[in-house]
């Protein structure tokens, strides 16, 4: 494995940790905070193509624009899982992959 690749897996491992009860802990500041500032940002958006990169556990799904197409990647496997969940109700596409490339 390559120094990149090394220090890839160094950065997914606590994320992968957390992922079963990343939603739960968060949950506090959701409701109190990121809802407003997710719906925020998300009306923002323009565009019928968006990536976007870092998709978590996939929060942000039920605040995308609803004719847009949408690619969401993460390197973490386990937040991933969770995203795909989410995305799998709301016709969302969701990838593993670091920004440079994504696999299905």
């Amino acid at each position: 494995m390559s120094a990149k690749g090394k220090i890839t897996e160094i950065a997914k491992r606590p994320y992968n940790r957390i992922a079963s009860f990343y939603d739960l802990t968060e949950s506090l500041i959701e409701s109190s905070l990121y809802n407003k500032w997710r719906e925020l940002l998300w009306s923002k958006v323009e565009g019928t193509h968006i990536l976007e990169v870092g998709v978590g556990t996939g929060k942000n799904f039920r605040y995308y624009p609803p004719d847009a197409e949408i690619t969401a990647i993460d390197f973490s496997e386990e937040m991933l899982k969770r995203a795909k969940d989410r995305a799998r109700r709301q016709k969302t596409k969701a990838r593993q992959g670091q920004g440079q490339e994504a696999e299905d």
